[in-house]
């Protein structure tokens, strides 16, 4: 009978499917690599061995490897075959089970069926030695998410305007301070003449650095009346490629819409964590839009949004 447990375990390598005529099939299964949640640990492709009770037909398969292993003809091989499995039939019967080597555990039934319980570490497989497992601990988990803080850009734009007229009366009040500093008694300026040529040049210097300072504040404000003419309508409908994304990367994913050929760069912003494309009056125009632009990779995704400042 241990001759029969080696024959299995022989074919076993190199087959699919081994017949044990009488008793039925055991069959091999290949395994993909799995992760256990449970011991956290990733486990390498393996073999599994099942059991078919249903074939019991000689195929010839253990037969011949009785022949190459006794150097003896079928007729004979086929007697030492029969006996190692009645033999194993008799251990069965008497023991209920019978172990096999390097397979698993054979069972009979109360009805006289056969079942089989395989080894976990599966079939021999010489093509997976040296893969053994290896444990990795999951990543923790923040407990707490990243806040964003967002706010519109007519509110930006007028935080901005506010602490420019700001900035411009703390830097008017300068020179009229220096001025006012530098101003003589009346009767000392008609006393001494050259002290009143020099107290005039620095008015007229101080006066000049009042004009040029008026010169700054008023193309800061012109610039920021330009700026206001270019604030987007109230309401507006524009095509969104990406949202919920990282501002860094939301920028390089704009970098790379950008080099597709027929696009408009200039109607590409990226607003916080959102890319928009283009602004539109209606919702109509805007899906009309995205519809043209279906055969661009980064447009299937898009969809049209209403923005209401």
């Amino acid at each position: 009978m241990k001759e029969l447990f080696r024959h299995i375990d022989h074919l076993l390598l190199h087959h699919e499917c081994v017949i044990v005529p009488g008793v039925g099939g055991f069959l091999t299964h290949a395994a993909t690599s799995f992760y256990d949640e449970d011991e956290q640990a990733f486990f390498p492709p393996h073999r599994t061995i099942g059991f078919n009770p249903q074939l019991v037909l000689n195929d010839g398969t253990l037969v011949r490897s009785y022949m190459e292993a006794t150097k003896c003809d079928y007729k004979k091989a086929s007697l030492l075959m029969q006996r190692d499995i009645r033999a194993l039939q008799e251990r069965v019967k008497t023991l209920g089970e019978c172990y096999i080597d390097s397979v698993g555990t054979l069972k009979q039934s109360r009805d006289g069926k056969y079942t089989f319980l395989p080894l976990e570490s599966g079939a021999l497989t010489p093509s997976l030695f040296a893969l053994p497992r290896f444990e990795i601990q999951p990543l923790p988990i923040a407990n707490q998410q990243e806040k964003v803080i967002t706010m519109k850009v007519s509110t930006v734009r007028r935080v901005v305007s506010v602490a420019a007229a700001a900035v411009a009366v703390v830097l008017l009040s300068i020179p009229f301070l220096h001025g006012s500093d530098n101003q003589m008694p009346t009767t000392t300026q008609q006393a001494a003449s050259p002290l009143r040529v020099l107290a005039t040049e620095k008015v007229q210097a101080n006066e000049q650095n009042h004009a040029e300072v008026l010169d700054k504040v008023r193309n800061m404000f012109s610039q920021s009346s330009a700026e206001e003419q270019q604030v987007l309508p109230d309401e507006y409908f524009t095509i969104v490629l990406a949202c919920d994304v990282a501002e860094e990367n939301c920028r390089i994913y704009a970098d790379m819409i950008k080099k597709e050929d027929g696009l408009d760069k200039d109607k590409l912003h990226v607003y916080a964590d959102h890319i928009y494309y283009g602004v539109f009056a209606t919702h109509e125009a805007a899906a009309e839009t995205l519809k043209l632009m279906q055969d661009n990779k980064y447009f299937k995704i898009g969809w049209v949004k209403e923005i209401t400042q």
